[in-house]
């Protein structure tokens, strides 16, 4: 089962690493940098608890729409990136503090 996540993550990556390198016209070493942190935030932000990782699919696939939209918001406001870097992490304590509040 291990073996079959691992082959999973790494077809995934590498689907990813094609459509990122495609939309960038070129590959560069930092181009998926800090995308972790957006994963992270869309799961939190869909539901999935990060004390015993709970959550579904469809709330994930909602928390990255709305961390895509306010991405896009943020660059449309011409933010710079550390800000929104900023702003995307408080999201992401929000979520948490309202994830405690509801399991106690």
């Amino acid at each position: 089962m291990l073996l079959i996540v691992y082959i999973i993550a790494g077809v995934a990556s590498a689907i990813g690493a094609i459509l990122l390198t495609a939309r960038l016209n070129s590959a560069q070493l930092i181009a998926g940098n800090m995308y972790e942190l957006e994963a992270i935030a869309a799961a939190v932000i869909g539901g999935t608890s990060l004390s015993d990782g709970r959550g579904k699919i469809f709330g994930t696939l909602v928390g990255a729409l709305i961390i895509s939209v306010l991405r896009n918001g943020l660059n449309i406001l011409n933010v710079c990136s550390y800000t929104q870097q900023i702003v995307i992490g408080s999201v992401i304590i929000l979520a948490v503090l309202f994830d405690k509040i509801r399991k106690n």
